[in-house]
């Protein structure tokens, strides 16, 4: 709409008339909600929202979707740290080890242009993590070696007979093979199962995770060989890989914690 002011005069001073001006109405207003996310313990994930004509943002944390919000502050919830606190995008960074698994709380944003604003509806963080093989026992040594692409990694026996070894990493392109060895020292036959977390939801149950079946000889040791081919649909990015060998061939658990097994 425009706007003018016109002032009467009164004889002998005239009428006079303002310049037009325009109201404009400010209404800064949520299109789009963040949206329920999960991550990975040790990782983050980014919560983000979209306002027409909003110029400041501010993103609060609450235990309950409709319960009392507070500004993001590190630690809350505990091991968590915040990136893009006043801005559309808020990164939310989980510590392995000390952010508890499970529903974390909701996150929701207010979008503000001066003293108007609009808030968005709240989004719930879900903190997951890998579930820990334990077979309760292994035959002699179990698994001794692992090479995997540019991998090479000796073990023995190990704590609950499993070992994590996460922390290693090789690259492989979409539609690519690589190669595999492991290595038991049982002296029985180990049917072996090998997973890739493709997805990154911290399991293994996905279809197409499973990606190599096959079953190891009994000579003591043994070697056990293949090839693992990338599909086309894998994300690109870091994935986990999970290995796991028990005496028994029938069992596809990337959980187990039956006898006579270990996992790496």
């Amino acid at each position: 709409n425009l706007y003018r002011v016109l002032v009467n005069g009164i004889s002998p001073c005239t009428a006079l008339t303002s310049d037009v001006v325009t109201l404009t109405v400010i209404n800064p207003t949520v299109t789009a909600n963040p949206v329920a996310a999960s991550v990975i313990n040790g990782n983050a994930t980014t919560f983000s929202v979209t306002a027409s004509e909003a110029t400041t943002y501010q993103w609060q944390y609450s235990l309950t979707l409709n319960g009392v919000y507070a500004n993001v502050v590190a630690d809350s919830p505990l091991g968590v740290s915040y990136s893009g606190a006043t801005s559309a995008s808020l990164t939310v960074s989980t510590t392995a080890g000390t952010t508890p698994t499970g529903a974390a709380g909701y996150y929701r944003c207010i979008a503000s242009n001066g003293s108007c604003s609009s808030t968005s509806t709240g989004a719930l963080l879900t903190v997951v993590f890998y579930c820990t093989p334990a077979p309760s026992s292994v035959d002699a040594s179990g698994i001794t070696n692992v090479t995997l692409g540019s991998i090479s990694n000796a073990s023995g026996a190990e704590t609950g007979n499993y070992g994590d070894y996460s922390a290693q990493s090789t690259s492989v392109a979409q539609l690519a093979s690589v190669n595999f060895a492991i290595t038991y020292a049982t002296g029985y036959t180990y049917g072996t199962r090998i997973w890739i977390d493709y997805n990154d939801d911290a399991d293994f149950t996905d279809a197409g995770e499973l990606v190599y079946s096959g079953i190891s000889a009994s000579t003591n040791p043994t070697t056990l060989s293949g090839t693992i081919t990338i599909p086309l649909t894998a994300p690109v990015g870091v994935h986990r890989l999970r290995i796991g060998g028990t005496d028994d061939d029938t069992v596809n658990n990337p959980c187990y914690t039956g006898t006579y097994g270990a996992y790496e």
